[in-house]
Protein backbone atom coordinates (compact mmCIF):
# COMPACT_ATOMS: atom_id res chain seq x y z
CA UNK A 1 0.00 0.00 0.00
CA UNK A 2 2.80 2.55 0.73
CA UNK A 3 4.93 2.13 -2.40
CA UNK A 4 1.23 2.24 -4.58
CA UNK A 5 0.96 5.63 -2.52
CA UNK A 6 4.52 6.69 -3.60
CA UNK A 7 3.75 6.13 -6.81
CA UNK A 8 0.68 8.53 -7.44
CA UNK A 9 1.99 11.10 -4.51
CA UNK A 10 4.96 12.57 -2.69
CA UNK A 11 4.79 12.48 0.93
CA UNK A 12 6.84 11.09 4.21
CA UNK A 13 6.19 8.13 5.67
CA UNK A 14 7.27 5.57 8.01
CA UNK A 15 6.05 1.86 8.34
CA UNK A 16 5.47 0.88 12.09
CA UNK A 17 5.80 -3.03 12.18
CA UNK A 18 3.29 -3.28 14.79
CA UNK A 19 -0.82 -2.54 16.23
CA UNK A 20 -1.54 0.46 17.71
CA UNK A 21 -2.97 -0.12 20.97
CA UNK A 22 -3.67 1.10 24.59
CA UNK A 23 -0.36 0.11 25.77
CA UNK A 24 2.96 -1.50 25.15
CA UNK A 25 2.96 -5.19 24.74
CA UNK A 26 2.48 -8.37 22.48
CA UNK A 27 -0.92 -10.14 21.33
CA UNK A 28 -2.93 -12.42 18.96
CA UNK A 29 -4.56 -11.36 15.38
CA UNK A 30 -6.44 -13.53 13.56
CA UNK A 31 -5.39 -12.69 10.16
CA UNK A 32 -8.12 -12.64 7.84
CA UNK A 33 -8.47 -16.25 5.35
CA UNK A 34 -10.43 -13.80 2.34
CA UNK A 35 -10.35 -10.82 3.41
CA UNK A 36 -7.17 -9.79 3.83
CA UNK A 37 -8.48 -6.58 5.74
CA UNK A 38 -10.13 -8.24 8.00
CA UNK A 39 -7.02 -9.34 10.77
CA UNK A 40 -8.31 -8.77 14.45
CA UNK A 41 -6.65 -8.52 17.84
CA UNK A 42 -8.02 -11.00 20.31
CA UNK A 43 -8.27 -10.23 23.53
CA UNK A 44 -6.05 -12.41 25.52
CA UNK A 45 -7.88 -15.85 26.37
CA UNK A 46 -10.18 -15.25 23.06
CA UNK A 47 -11.08 -17.63 20.52
CA UNK A 48 -10.52 -16.50 16.28
CA UNK A 49 -13.58 -14.64 15.65
CA UNK A 50 -16.77 -17.43 14.07
CA UNK A 51 -17.23 -15.43 11.37
CA UNK A 52 -13.64 -15.15 10.20
CA UNK A 53 -13.75 -18.76 9.04
CA UNK A 54 -10.29 -20.52 9.42
CA UNK A 55 -6.96 -19.09 9.24
CA UNK A 56 -3.24 -18.34 10.30
CA UNK A 57 -2.77 -16.90 13.99
CA UNK A 58 -0.06 -14.92 14.37
CA UNK A 59 1.93 -13.04 17.79
CA UNK A 60 2.18 -9.32 17.19
CA UNK A 61 3.69 -6.70 19.15
CA UNK A 62 1.38 -3.87 20.15
CA UNK A 63 2.63 -0.09 20.83
CA UNK A 64 1.18 3.04 21.61
CA UNK A 65 0.83 5.60 18.97
CA UNK A 66 2.37 8.00 21.57
CA UNK A 67 5.66 6.08 21.67
CA UNK A 68 6.19 6.25 17.62
CA UNK A 69 4.78 9.63 16.59
CA UNK A 70 4.98 13.04 18.43
CA UNK A 71 3.51 16.08 17.76
CA UNK A 72 0.34 16.09 16.85
CA UNK A 73 -1.19 15.25 13.12
CA UNK A 74 -3.85 16.83 10.43
CA UNK A 75 -5.02 14.14 9.30
CA UNK A 76 -5.88 10.52 11.30
CA UNK A 77 -6.72 7.57 9.90
CA UNK A 78 -8.08 4.52 12.00
CA UNK A 79 -9.63 1.25 10.67
CA UNK A 80 -8.25 -1.30 13.49
CA UNK A 81 -11.06 -4.06 12.77
CA UNK A 82 -12.80 -3.44 16.24
CA UNK A 83 -9.51 -1.63 18.25
CA UNK A 84 -10.08 2.13 17.54
CA UNK A 85 -11.01 2.98 20.93
CA UNK A 86 -7.32 1.21 22.14
CA UNK A 87 -6.08 2.98 19.82
CA UNK A 88 -6.99 6.61 20.54
CA UNK A 89 -6.62 5.33 23.99
CA UNK A 90 -2.60 5.09 22.83
CA UNK A 91 -2.60 8.42 21.08
CA UNK A 92 -3.97 11.15 23.74
CA UNK A 93 -0.80 12.76 23.72
CA UNK A 94 -0.88 13.33 19.71
CA UNK A 95 -4.71 14.49 20.52
CA UNK A 96 -4.10 17.25 22.76
CA UNK A 97 -1.08 18.54 20.70
CA UNK A 98 -3.37 18.31 17.26
CA UNK A 99 -5.56 21.34 17.76
CA UNK A 100 -6.96 21.24 14.01
CA UNK A 101 -7.40 17.62 12.30
CA UNK A 102 -9.26 15.93 10.18
CA UNK A 103 -10.28 12.27 10.33
CA UNK A 104 -11.60 8.95 9.33
CA UNK A 105 -12.32 6.07 11.44
CA UNK A 106 -14.27 2.83 11.01
CA UNK A 107 -17.14 2.55 13.91
CA UNK A 108 -17.83 -1.14 14.00
CA UNK A 109 -19.90 -1.84 17.05
CA UNK A 110 -19.72 -5.72 16.72
CA UNK A 111 -15.48 -6.06 16.82
CA UNK A 112 -15.32 -2.97 18.95
CA UNK A 113 -12.81 -3.72 21.65
CA UNK A 114 -12.29 -1.99 25.51
CA UNK A 115 -15.53 0.40 25.23
CA UNK A 116 -18.93 0.74 24.46
CA UNK A 117 -20.01 2.42 21.03
CA UNK A 118 -21.09 5.00 23.17
CA UNK A 119 -18.04 5.41 24.97
CA UNK A 120 -16.23 5.89 21.51
CA UNK A 121 -18.52 8.03 20.01
CA UNK A 122 -18.16 10.41 23.65
CA UNK A 123 -14.52 9.99 23.80
CA UNK A 124 -14.61 11.55 19.82
CA UNK A 125 -17.40 14.44 20.75
CA UNK A 126 -14.93 15.53 24.14
CA UNK A 127 -12.18 15.87 21.45
CA UNK A 128 -13.86 18.86 20.06
CA UNK A 129 -14.83 16.71 16.54
CA UNK A 130 -18.01 16.90 14.40
CA UNK A 131 -18.59 13.42 13.00
CA UNK A 132 -21.10 12.00 10.18
CA UNK A 133 -20.70 9.08 7.43
CA UNK A 134 -17.83 9.39 4.80
CA UNK A 135 -19.77 9.73 1.92
CA UNK A 136 -19.13 12.03 -1.55
CA UNK A 137 -21.47 14.61 0.52
CA UNK A 138 -20.95 14.38 4.87
CA UNK A 139 -22.63 16.14 6.96
CA UNK A 140 -22.40 16.29 10.75
CA UNK A 141 -24.49 13.81 13.01
CA UNK A 142 -25.69 13.67 16.34
CA UNK A 143 -24.23 10.56 18.14
CA UNK A 144 -27.69 9.08 18.51
CA UNK A 145 -28.23 9.23 14.91
CA UNK A 146 -24.74 7.72 14.16
CA UNK A 147 -25.40 4.74 16.85
CA UNK A 148 -28.94 3.94 15.11
CA UNK A 149 -27.61 3.77 11.81
CA UNK A 150 -24.38 1.26 12.79
CA UNK A 151 -26.88 -1.00 14.74
CA UNK A 152 -29.46 -1.39 12.56
CA UNK A 153 -26.88 -2.52 10.25
CA UNK A 154 -25.75 -6.32 9.51
CA UNK A 155 -23.30 -6.83 13.08
CA UNK A 156 -20.69 -8.63 11.18
CA UNK A 157 -20.81 -7.06 7.48
CA UNK A 158 -21.46 -3.27 8.59
CA UNK A 159 -20.03 -0.65 10.43
CA UNK A 160 -20.17 3.17 9.45
CA UNK A 161 -16.89 5.42 7.91
CA UNK A 162 -16.74 8.21 9.50
CA UNK A 163 -15.52 11.42 8.49
CA UNK A 164 -14.71 14.07 11.29
CA UNK A 165 -13.26 17.41 12.08
CA UNK A 166 -11.76 18.97 14.91
CA UNK A 167 -11.42 23.25 14.35
CA UNK A 168 -11.77 22.51 10.72
CA UNK A 169 -15.02 23.33 8.42
CA UNK A 170 -16.87 20.04 7.97
CA UNK A 171 -16.62 20.31 4.50
CA UNK A 172 -17.45 18.40 1.22
CA UNK A 173 -16.02 19.06 -2.74
CA UNK A 174 -17.88 21.00 -4.79
CA UNK A 175 -20.93 22.89 -5.10
CA UNK A 176 -23.37 20.13 -5.78
CA UNK A 177 -21.61 17.64 -2.88
CA UNK A 178 -22.30 21.10 -0.58
CA UNK A 179 -26.03 21.21 -1.72
CA UNK A 180 -26.42 17.55 -1.16
CA UNK A 181 -24.55 17.59 2.29
CA UNK A 182 -26.51 20.93 3.29
CA UNK A 183 -30.22 18.95 2.22
CA UNK A 184 -29.79 15.96 3.71
CA UNK A 185 -28.46 17.98 6.97
CA UNK A 186 -31.86 19.61 7.12
CA UNK A 187 -33.44 16.24 6.53
CA UNK A 188 -31.83 14.88 9.56
CA UNK A 189 -33.26 17.51 11.80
Amino acid sequence: NLDRAAKHSQGRFTLHRCAAGKEPGRAVIAVGAGNFGDNRVLDRGHARPADMGQGQMLEIEIDTVDARVQGGFDFLKIDTQGSEWLALQGAKANLAASQSFAMLLEFWPYALRGATPDQLLDLLYAQGMQLGKATNAPYPMTKQRILKQALARDPVKGGLDLYGVKNRPFHVLGTGARLRSMWRALKEQ
